[in-house]
């Protein structure tokens, strides 16, 4: 009978009496919790029980991360009772997107979507449906009381990594991003701070590194949120975003979905198909927004540009199977994009640390995998390497990936060929799930920190279906480079 009861009947039923009490046991609320959430084998009936009524405790409340939306209306108790609210419903999202488990399925129009019980809940909770308080988590992006605290958001030269507390806000907005960007939600709310996205995201690493500490363990979280934020303009403002008209005729299936299974931890390879979200200035255009201060006042209006008006790319990506590497990474490309921080590490313990100790310290490094491919579109080949990264903010699942790409040419038989002014650089950020990446690109042969260096922002979202018209070979990449020799690249 229980099961046919609302929460709050059940609590009615049992105060009954005793005999009432002691029918409605722990199994009654583990039921309960099992048709609302995605279960989490192992662990003990006393947390799955508490874990309900804690997450449907929460979710009922009213919480808003933009207070400041309500103006002089937001009296010092109600800022103590949300900021209380807010921490609850940020740990219960970290909760529920690190117990996800979603699969795929059909819709009613026979569409293959990613579902699963939790990601449905966060559903409800980002619009206010099925009995849930609408919480405005992505709606906020940029606008929480944390940005506005201390004047953090207006101070762009500041670096906010996890490690800087209070950044949870951050991560969990961060591993919404497929969300956030796809056409069922994103169409919901506009973009706001576009200046301020758009300046941070043309910043050189030497102010705003995308990876911070000494070996590149610890996430510039602020920095890829502005990045994520600049390509929701450009994706989703129908009449001004540049990939607004293009992004909004994609194929169901080619939007970014959320992650599938369990959020894991370690180095994991990337699915294989993608797809690639690009931007650029023009060096004097680029000059004049990295001079200013980044707080929109007085400001020029700063273009952005496609690459010949390319719009979104078509990505394969391959991996490793074995243990061994099916391509030597040359000593060149290591010095551009620093694959590898931990190189270092056995370096400088081999010459103090005893074989016990450096056997210990070995066991704590993180795989490192190999990966190659090929873009349609504008054509191009790449190389690169993908590690694992510390848990940031209490999330596992953030990896690091650095690449090297050579766009080609055609030559006067209309056949590929190396391109030496078109060789780029990229270091990105993979987010929880390995369904997106989010980063920066410059000039391959000259240095990203240097204010006068091309670089900008790329966003990439994985797909199960390859759209490229012409179909890309595993060995294609291989191909082109057994073309051309560059001793300046370490291609001999």
């Amino acid at each position: 009978m229980a099961d046919f009861l609302t929460d709050s009947d059940v609590v009615n039923f049992a105060c009954i009496c005793e005999v009432t009490r002691d029918s409605v046991s722990q199994i009654v609320w583990k039921r309960r919790f099992d048709r609302t959430f995605d279960s989490v084998p192992g662990t003990p009936i006393g947390d799955v029980v508490a874990k309900y009524k804690s997450r449907r405790a929460i979710s009922k409340k009213w919480t808003c991360f933009d207070l400041g939306r309500h103006g002089g209306l937001v009296t010092a108790e109600c800022r103590r009772v949300q900021k209380s609210n807010q921490d609850d419903c940020l740990t219960m999202l970290r909760g529920l997107i690190l117990e996800s488990n979603a699969t795929k399925t059909l819709d009613d129009n026979g569409n293959q979507i990613i579902h699963g019980m939790n990601l449905q809940f966060i559903y409800d909770l980002i619009t206010g449906e099925n009995g849930r308080s609408y919480v405005d988590i992505i709606e906020s992006v940029l606008n929480t009381d944390f940005d506005h605290a201390m004047d953090k958001l207006r101070d762009m030269h500041k670096v906010v990594s996890a490690s800087v507390e209070g950044t949870l806000v951050y991560a969990i907005q961060l591993c919404l991003t497929p969300i956030s960007l796809n056409p069922r939600f994103c169409s919901m709310h506009k973009v706001s701070h576009f200046d301020l996205s758009q300046y941070q995201a043309y910043d050189t690493p030497a102010r705003q590194p995308m990876f911070c500490g000494k070996y590149k363990q610890d996430v510039n979280l602020r920095w890829l949120l502005h990045v994520v934020n600049f390509f929701k303009y450009h994706l989703t403002a129908v009449d001004e975003g540049l990939l607004a008209h293009h992004y909004k005729d994609l194929e169901s299936d080619q939007f970014p979905q959320p992650w599938e299974g369990r959020v894991e931890a370690g180095t994991k390879s990337l699915k294989s198909h993608w797809k690639g979200a690009y931007t650029y200035m023009d060096p004097v255009t680029m000059a004049s927004l990295r001079m200013g201060n980044g707080n929109g006042k007085k400001s020029a209006i700063h273009t952005d540009e496609l690459d010949n008006a390319e719009v979104i790319q078509d990505m394969t990506f391959f991996f490793d199977e074995g243990k061994s590497a099916s391509f030597e990474w040359p000593e060149k490309w290591e010095q551009i994009v620093n694959s590898n921080p931990f190189l270092q590490v056995t370096s400088r313990q081999s010459k103090r640390s005893s074989p016990r100790g450096e056997k210990t310290k070995e066991a704590k490094k993180p795989q490192v995998k190999q990966f190659w491919g090929t873009c349609r579109g504008k054509r191009g080949h790449f190389f690169g390497r993908i590690h694992a990264m510390t848990p940031q903010q209490g999330i596992h699942g953030f990896q690091r990936l650095t690449m090297m790409k050579f766009y080609t040419k055609r030559d006067e038989n209309g056949e590929e060929e190396y391109d030496p002014n078109q060789v780029w650089a990229f270091e990105g950020c993979v987010l929880p799930g390995g369904r997106i990446v989010v980063g920066r690109w410059w000039d391959s042969l000259s240095d990203p920190n240097v204010f006068t260096t091309q670089s900008g922002p790329f966003l990439w979202w994985n797909v199960d279906r390859s759209a490229a018209t012409v179909p890309i070979r595993k060995e294609e990449a291989f191909e082109f480079l057994d073309t051309f020799s560059d001793p300046e690249l370490g291609l001999i």
